[in-house]
């Protein structure tokens, strides 16, 4: 065979020759690759104008509760956010002037209960071929940070809430990626465990017994890292009024029953999937914490009913959790999400405009990577909004002492879930919570945020995952 022979499909060197003749007689390229050699990308492409008028100021707001909070190296976003929107309820009906729950604790029992229902996915699929793609895929993450707001649901009615002060972060809460590193070690030996009693003829009791034991060692080693959770505690205070309070002897569901007024049960998620028909309800196979607990459902909505049902919320005084793909055009250190603040188009010759939403989700291009909560909108004359106000959970570094703005052309591409209560809903939308949820595949994009590792606030990236852009 010829060496110097043409492969078909192989980058040719004349290709290459074109490239760099092209690349080199053009100034304004050379020029960009001389200023990145010193200088941080995001930075340098910020579009000026857009940086001005990215200001701060909502027309509509709700009232922020102290402190900001910061989830560290973990991916406890999704409890970090809906345990902001309770704690904003308790601090108005309990007269405080800053409060914070205990993430912790919830973080605790979510993974706690993960560990049982990887392990019920295991014995429900052991005829299944270790190689399959469903099998691969429950191994590849069992017990990951990231959750869903009906999993968050399914922790406080099975376990209740307790504050911080009771059961406060740990280093390995603060820094999950050793600990989780060694339940998922020991969970995936497990798996083998009971798939090899299976064709042993252990019985499915049998199986089950020893599922028991294998989470024995999981809350053992919980313990270790988390610390053992309270059964019961006092609730200690100061009013604003600087009036002392102690609620003796309550237990965590005690404290929610009694004290938490937020009804977590009446929330509904809402999404946006323009892949698949609206005003339809999904579920993600597979996807869960508490077996037997509350299924992870979505009602896909039109972007502008998200937005509407979002800013009745707010209007109300009452903050939105939300799901999103936070690393797409953000800014970090100014807090801004914006698709025109980088001016990417005139440094590269590239455009994005191509690539819609829909096929973000279907090319791996976008998916839910963090979860954050909207206290604010700005509207303009016509009552359409222009802007988001956010609060994240990276502490008080950047933007505006932590919270970030979210311009409305964002939200249209990389905004994918609101949870709201149902009493908000008309009666027509309402009714499609009563039918059978359409079941998409364990790896759909819509039930990413439960499975990816989630942002850390230290390093602003997803730990293990490529794909998650940081554009």
């Amino acid at each position: 065979m010829d060496s110097k022979a043409k492969v078909v499909g192989a980058i040719d060197a004349e290709s290459i020759v074109a490239f760099e003749s092209k690349y080199n007689n053009d100034a304004k390229s050379k020029l960009a690759e001389d200023i990145l050699a010193r200088a941080n990308l995001k930075d340098v492409a910020i579009n000026r104008k857009v940086a001005i008028e990215s200001i701060h100021t909502y027309s509509h707001t709700v009232p922020e509760v102290k402190p900001s909070v910061n989830q560290r190296s973990s991916g406890r976003c999704w409890i970090f956010a809906a345990l902001n929107v309770i704690r904003e309820q308790l601090v108005r009906d309990l007269k405080m002037e800053s409060f914070e729950l205990s993430q912790s604790y919830v973080f605790f029992w979510d993974k706690f209960e993960k560990a049982g229902w990887f392990l019920e996915q295991i014995i429900q699929t052991l005829d299944e071929k270790v190689e399959d793609r469903l099998i691969s895929y429950l191994l590849k993450s069992p017990v990951n940070d990231g959750g869903q707001y009906d999993m968050f649901i399914n922790i406080v009615n099975k376990y209740g809430l307790v504050p911080k002060d009771v059961y406060p972060d740990s280093t390995s809460a603060k820094l999950s990626r050793p600990m989780n590193w060694i339940i998922t070690c020991k969970l995936r030996e497990f798996a083998k465990d009971l798939r090899k009693c299976h064709k042993q003829g252990n019985t499915i009791k049998q199986l089950r017994k020893l599922k028991n034991e294998q989470l024995s060692i999981i809350y053992r080693i919980l313990c270790i890292n988390l610390g053992q959770p309270p059964k019961k505690f006092d609730f200690v205070y100061k009013d604003k009024d600087k009036k002392f309070h102690r609620i003796r002897d309550l237990s965590p569901k005690h404290f929610v029953k009694d004290h938490v007024t937020f009804d977590v049960n009446s929330q509904v998620s809402l999404i946006n999937d323009p892949r698949n028909p609206y005003y339809k309800l999904y579920t993600v196979d597979r996807l869960g914490n508490v077996v037997g607990g509350r299924g992870v459902r979505y009602l896909n909505l039109p972007i502008e009913e998200l937005k509407k049902y979002a800013i009745k919320t707010i209007q109300n005084k009452q903050p939105v959790w939300f799901g999103c793909d936070v690393g797409k055009f953000f800014h970090r250190d100014d807090g801004v999400m914006d698709l025109e603040y980088f001016s990417y188009d005139k440094m590269f010759g590239i455009q994005f405009s191509s690539f819609s939403k829909a096929d973000r989700l279907r090319y791996g291009e976008s998916l839910m990577t963090h979860a954050m909560v909207f206290t604010g909108v700005e509207l303009d004359h016509q009552q359409k909004p222009l802007s988001w106000r956010v609060q994240n959970s990276w502490g008080e570094k950047g933007g505006d002492k932590g919270y970030l703005r979210m311009s409305d052309k964002w939200f249209d591409e990389y905004n994918y879930q609101i949870s709201v209560d149902k009493s908000i809903l008309s009666e027509d939308t309402l009714k499609v919570l009563d039918l059978p949820p359409v079941k998409l595949p364990p790896w759909d994009p819509m039930g990413s945020l439960a499975v990816c590792s989630g942002w850390s606030q230290t390093a602003g990236t997803k730990p293990s995952a490529s794909i998650y852009s940081n554009l």
